[in-house]
């Protein structure tokens, strides 16, 4: 029973525009089945002591910072700015505990929790297994991205996403889509194309680390129609990384040498087809790091006057942060500094950072750590979100095959 449970939601973690109510919102299908994984483990306590350890600690944990923070607030009548995006709209006082605060810290915990029960559940003998779980739910997360780009053609430009249901904050509906040149994005059960391309990043390189070439193909041509420019970004970072990373061998073959000629011949022709929609997309999203585009402006703007407030506060605040939960910028690095401190940031950041250091004798660990490295880079530099399960799927598959010695690498 439990192990179905595990899998079932393992099985729905790319899936964040369709909940099960709006009354309460965030109950994915994966939040409700990771809801009913922890109360199973509660009511069977002595099979689970060690879970259930790790729980107490990492709550009692949060709780001291977070009641660190709030003495620090106090003490040193630290006071919030209209400026800035705040999670939630109350009234601005330095000494109420704001509303976010709670529900940013429960999506923390969801997400925490996830991976470590995802951790916990890998072993050599189901690894295959999840692998095969992950790669089915990816699939599906795809198929649907292209079916409604396909529906949207056939059926004069109408939107066939039926599933999708989830209003984000007061009333943004995730079943709306965007075009770009006339074509649907791709955003599938993200909601969102740059989320859309969040989701399937990380993973580009765990199939290629997997010599998986048919899955990779297929996530970087979905990671291309969703013009946005997290994909953009973040399939440069990884294959800049992978070139630096990977061991350089000079000794062509000339059947070798012969191969990639007649593939860039192949490739000339269809290229030249669809030259003018990728130069239009790469032209549209280096006008937002230009500042030639709203979006790009608006980022730059909301990043100035966040890293404005930091600098004008006291240094202990500065190291610890405002609250965890209070606001929620266009990019996570000015979230994490505000909201938790340099302290905070640090931790959060050798999350990502610590298996690199076990990866990098991994034969083709390349792979994963250009995806770890182009994953932490796009996270800070426009995507302040923390439940996205990708990010905690990715790491738990990334920090069991850093710390497996019996892995096949």
């Amino acid at each position: 029973m439990k192990q179905k449970i595990f899998y079932c939601m393992l099985f729905f973690f790319p899936v964040t525009s369709v909940v099960l109510t709006n009354k309460i919102k965030g109950i994915t299908p994966s939040f409700f089945f990771f809801m009913v994984y922890i109360l199973y483990s509660f009511f069977n306590l002595k099979k689970e002591k060690s879970f259930s350890f790790k729980f107490i600690v990492i709550i009692l944990s949060l709780l001291v910072y977070i009641s660190f923070q709030r003495i620090l607030n106090i003490v040193y009548d630290t006071e919030l700015s209209n400026d800035l995006i705040l999670v939630s709209k109350e009234v601005i006082s330095n000494n109420i505990l704001r509303r976010s605060q709670i529900t940013q810290l429960i999506y923390l915990l969801f997400g925490v929790f996830y991976f470590i029960i995802i951790y916990k559940n890998i072993n050599k003998n189901n690894f295959l297994k999840i692998k095969n779980t992950i790669k089915l739910s990816l699939t599906v997360f795809m198929i649907y991205g292209y079916y409604e780009l396909i529906g949207y053609f056939i059926f004069n430009h109408s939107n066939v996403d039926f599933l999708s249901n989830r209003i984000f904050g007061e009333n943004y509906s995730a079943n709306v889509f965007q075009t770009f040149m006339g074509i649907r994005r791709m955003d599938s059960f993200a909601g969102e194309p740059s989320m859309y391309a969040f989701t399937l990043l990380p993973f580009l390189g765990f199939y290629l680390f997997e010599k998986n070439y048919k899955m990779s193909f297929f996530i970087i041509l979905s990671l291309i129609l969703s013009t946005s420019g997290t994909a953009l970004v973040g399939m440069l970072i990884f294959f800049i990384s992978v070139f630096i990373l990977k061991p350089k061998k000079y000794n062509f073959r000339k059947k070798k040498l012969l191969l990639y000629i007649i593939w860039i011949l192949l490739l000339i022709y269809p290229f030249y087809l669809i030259y003018p929609f990728i130069e239009e997309i790469i032209l549209f999203n280096i006008s937002k790091f230009k500042l030639q585009h709203v979006s790009g402006i608006s980022r730059y703007n909301n990043f100035k006057i966040s890293m404005e407030y930091f600098k004008d506060q006291k240094l202990v605040i500065q190291f610890f942060g405002v609250g965890f939960g209070t606001i929620r910028d266009t990019n996570m690095f000015s979230t994490l500094l505000i909201n938790v401190g340099i302290v905070g940031s640090i931790i959060y950041s050798a999350i990502f950072l610590i298996p690199i250091f076990y990866l990098y004798k991994k034969k083709h660990g390349y792979y994963l750590i250009s995806s770890l490295l182009s994953l932490y880079i796009v996270h800070m530099l426009s995507v302040p979100e923390f439940s996205y399960l990708s990010i905690w799927t990715f790491l738990a598959l990334v920090y069991y095959i850093a710390c497996s010695e019996n892995h096949r690498i």
